[in-house]
């Protein structure tokens, strides 16, 4: 996830143009331990990750068979991917299968519930907080 910039800078992994000078100029070939964000609780098995970014928050959704997150309709957009198990997206009436590896989007002001099937599911959520 990256929060909206300008500041692009292709590394040659799409056909759009490649400076290939200022990449040189600006990759860092120095080892270096990366920061490890330390999550909060902010509900029954769903840990909030901030950054310094204040466009988006990403949530860690660790649910169990059948448990459920809800979400009224006082959000904003909120996308979701699936790395373990499985889970069912009920939104306006619609309801999206979460397999590993399948992503999903809710739309801001639309009321969703994300529930995991039997065998449970590990979801990762990015948000734009709401004030």
């Amino acid at each position: 996830m990256m929060a909206s910039s300008d500041n692009v800078l292709r590394g040659g992994l799409t056909p759009k143009s490649v400076d290939v000078e200022q990449l040189l100029r600006t990759v860092s070939y120095a080892d270096a331990r990366p920061t490890v964000l330390c999550g909060h609780q902010i509900g029954p098995g769903v840990q909030a990750y901030e950054t310094a970014a204040e466009e988006f928050v990403l949530d860690r959704a660790q649910l169990e068979a059948d448990e459920s997150l809800h979400a009224d309709v006082e959000h904003g957009v909120e996308c979701f991917i699936t790395l373990e198990g499985s889970a069912v997206l009920v939104c306006a009436g619609h309801e999206i299968k979460l397999g590993k590896g399948a992503a999903a989007l809710a739309p801001a002001g639309i009321a969703y519930e994300l529930r995991a099937m039997a065998s449970g599911a590990l979801v990762f959520r990015s948000r734009i907080p709401v004030p």
